[in-house]
């Protein structure tokens, strides 16, 4: 997925959140649509190489459901990536996050 399909992904995303505030049906699944929204963010910011938000994003993460997701998405972005500094950065990215689910696991 582009960086553009993901970016209109987001704001729709982020649309229903606030959405939720006056739609009832919306607000069993805040917490889903929250979850989305960051995970859209992570992809964002990884496909567009950004290592100082990737980190920083990185580095808040407080919950294996998320390790596991930016996990996923790093690989989805290194089989689309097709630079090997690109391939380097994806690999930069995982051992950033395999530090993370070290410091959660200990």
């Amino acid at each position: 997925m582009s960086v553009p399909d993901a970016g209109f992904i987001h704001t729709f995303i982020v649309s229903m959140i606030r959405k939720s505030d006056t739609d009832e049906s919306l607000k069993p699944h805040t917490q889903r649509l929250e979850e989305l929204a960051d995970d859209f963010s992570f992809y964002i910011a990884v496909m567009s190489r950004d290592s100082d938000e990737v980190g920083r994003m990185i580095g808040k993460v407080s919950d294996a459901r998320t390790i596991s997701s930016y996990m996923t998405l790093v690989a989805k972005a290194r089989s689309i990536f097709d630079s090997q500094d690109d391939i380097l950065l994806a690999t930069e990215f995982e051992n950033q996050i395999l530090e993370k689910k070290e410091q959660l696991q200990g």
